[in-house]
């Protein structure tokens, strides 16, 4: 059994990935594992940002108690330390690949050092800087400059991670794999040893997560997208998008930042020291971007 750890920021499209590649059913999704309340030790989580409940399974239109993160596995999870509790997660899922979509890269440091004889890789899942500043800074009121710093920290950190641990790895680049979703796969088939394939409906292929994006969630079968929209969500997460968009190749989806920036914002993103550099090193042709 492997696991497979999407590393990134946040808004970096982790739960639409998973989503996609969850389709095939040798391939499970746990969702954001470091946000259980049993591992806040390890994760570096807020108390306001740790859950005991599937994401999916309590959603509003769809309340139950969830057959994978019930109440006996959150006590198995709390009665060992991180390898037990880690451990007692992944028996949960059945298929020979489980994706971890924490994207917090000290947490995979954690659990590769702290689980012995766990088969890992990782996914290094990028999004571009002023893409993500953008999303940030609506979220956390900082400057966008400042956004982009936690950009490319983030990756630095990533990067040295999966050095340090000589896990096998992949650079994907969000905007490529939704753009161009034939070479995405491809490019995963060669770290997964097999081409992901479409053998369940989209509307399972996220069954069952603790965490992620609730605008990815929708269209599932089960869920009252309208309950959901008027339910209270956590800070900072917002529907910027109608579902049907959600649910799209369309260029919006990845490219919001379109129209709402401009050239000294840009400029001041780029000026960013570093933030240009790891760009390049992630495979982001950011001229390409930016004129297309």
């Amino acid at each position: 059994m492997r696991t497979i750890f999407l590393v990134g920021t946040v808004f970096c499209g982790s739960t639409a990935i998973a989503r996609e590649l969850a389709r095939d059913d040798r391939i499970d999704t746990m969702g954001e594992i470091d946000r259980l309340s049993s591992f806040r030790p390890w994760s570096g989580r807020e108390r306001d940002r740790v859950v005991d409940r599937c994401r999916i399974c309590g959603m509003a239109g769809r309340e139950h108690e969830c057959p994978i993160f019930d109440e006996s596995l959150i006590q198995e999870a709390t009665a060992g330390g991180l390898r037990e509790g880690y451990a007692a997660v992944r028996r949960r899922f059945a298929a020979p690949v489980a994706i971890d979509g924490s994207k917090n890269p000290a947490w995979v440091r954690q659990v590769a050092m702290s689980t012995s004889g766990l088969d890992t890789a990782a996914i290094i899942l990028a999004r571009l800087p002023w893409a993500f500043a953008y999303s940030h800074s609506g979220a956390s009121g900082e400057a966008l400059a400042a956004s982009a710093a936690v950009w490319r920290d983030t990756y630095q950190e990533a990067l040295q991670v999966v050095a340090d641990l000589g896990i096998p790895c992949l650079v994907i680049r969000y905007e490529d794999f939704i753009l161009n979703r034939k070479a995405g796969l491809e490019a995963v088939s060669r770290l997964l040893g097999f081409t992901p394939e479409a053998t369940r409906p989209l509307a399972v292929g996220l069954h069952h997560a603790v965490g992620g994006n609730l605008g990815a969630f929708l269209g599932m079968d089960g869920i009252d997208e309208a309950a959901v929209r008027a339910a209270q969500v956590e800070p900072g997460e917002l529907f910027k998008l109608e579902a049907q968009q959600l649910r799209s190749d369309e260029l919006t989806l990845v490219e919001r930042w379109r129209g709402e920036l401009n050239v000294a914002e840009f400029s001041a993103i780029l000026r960013v020291p570093g933030v240009w550099e790891m760009g390049r090193l992630l495979g982001f042709d950011l001229v390409h971007h930016l004129t297309r």
